[in-house]
């Protein structure tokens, strides 16, 4: 329910919240969301495989009656990872705050990039997973949390707009004595 101010006086608030509900308490975090749906707080599940699409439409279809969205674990990876190798400001470009205050240090990029997809063979076709690069560094949340939180922004599908881009319609001239009745067959 917070908000936050940005230096130019901006008020920002949380649209959509995704919940993971993979754990050991999956039915606390359904009914945890449930009761907070007005909020857009959502319980998503991940699901593993190349062909299993990014987002799912939410089914009800579990123990507590929740909205629940299944979440292309794979897919996600993917679209954090191609969007980290975006260098322009742009469409897909990262945004991070350089102040390390913020959490953005070191360790936050190294749980960011912890992960590789590699492929492997079995019973002789090619299955792709995610392995952590360094066997012995097993902290890939911060992989995990920008996963989550491109899954909110596709749930939330905001109009996403530059603000120093013109705003204004371009008016559409008719020819002077023309009048269109309707754009159908005649």
């Amino acid at each position: 329910s917070k908000t936050w101010k940005k230096k130019d006086g901006t008020e920002l608030s949380l649209r959509c919240v995704c919940m993971d509900s993979g754990g050991h308490f999956p039915d606390q975090v359904i009914r945890f969301c449930k009761e907070r749906e007005e909020r857009h707080i959502w319980p998503i599940k991940g699901r593993g495989g190349m062909d299993v699409p990014y987002l799912r439409n939410p089914t009800k279809n579990n123990r507590v009656g929740g909205e629940l969205f299944t979440l292309g674990v794979d897919t996600g990876k993917n679209h954090v990872l191609a969007r980290l190798k975006v260098l322009i400001k742009g469409p897909n470009y990262c945004h991070f705050p350089l102040d390390e205050a913020a959490g953005y240090d070191e360790t936050y990029f190294k749980g960011l990039t912890a992960e590789k997809q590699v492929v492997r063979w079995k019973k002789g076709r090619p299955t792709t997973a995610w392995e952590l690069k360094d066997p012995n560094y097993h902290r890939n949340e911060p992989l995990d949390c920008r996963d989550y939180a491109l899954a909110a922004l596709e749930i939330a599908n905001p109009v996403l707009e530059d603000p120093d881009a013109e705003t204004e319609m371009p008016v559409v001239q008719h020819p002077a004595g023309r009048r269109i009745v309707s754009g159908g067959i005649g």
